[in-house]
């Protein structure tokens, strides 16, 4: 994954950028090349919203943590907890690194079991539950049924602190 550009600083930001917390919504506050002042932010690129500031894009969630926060998260990825990546309100963000944003993924459309790391073992006859991280995947167990899967996946993820949306049903 490519270096995250460091952003400008947040007085900056706030002389061009006008951000509401509870909406998530961005407006200009300065017209600059055809942006109109009090048009708000609403270009997408690979399903985030983006802005352009000063000849560079930036990902708007990283340009909203820096204007609420006052500080560049840096190397850390800006997780949307919901899993809407439009839905850009300060509480639905989180700063995280790669392994903490693994930890909040929506359930594969490819999920038989319906639920992330439980699938059907065909040669055994049984259902399996594993759980991966930083490249190392651990076999959990065979069990009878898909629930006892699922319940030793619950547990693994507890004691690795996933997050309670993982696994949720990906958004349209």
């Amino acid at each position: 994954m490519p270096a995250a550009k460091p952003l400008p600083k947040k007085e900056t930001l706030e002389q061009y950028f006008s951000y509401d917390a509870e909406t998530g919504k961005v407006t200009r506050c300065k017209a600059t090349g055809g942006a109109k002042v009090g048009a708000e932010i609403k270009y997408q690129q690979a399903g985030y919203l983006i802005a352009g500031f000063k000849s560079k894009i930036y990902p708007l969630h990283r340009l909203i943590w820096m204007m609420h926060h006052g500080e560049d998260p840096g190397e850390l990825q800006i997780d949307h907890i919901n899993g809407d990546t439009l839905d850009n309100r300060i509480d639905n963000l989180r700063a995280v690194d790669n392994a903490g944003n693994s930890k909040n993924r929506a359930l594969s459309p490819d999920s038989v079991s319906g639920h992330p790391g439980v699938s059907i073992c065909r040669r055994a006859q049984k259902w399996v539950a594993y759980i991966g991280g930083r490249g190392v995947r651990k076999h959990l167990g065979y069990f009878e049924s898909k629930e006892d899967a699922i319940a030793a996946r619950k547990a693994a993820e507890s004691d690795r602190d996933y997050h309670e949306n993982h696994g949720r049903a990906a958004l349209a």
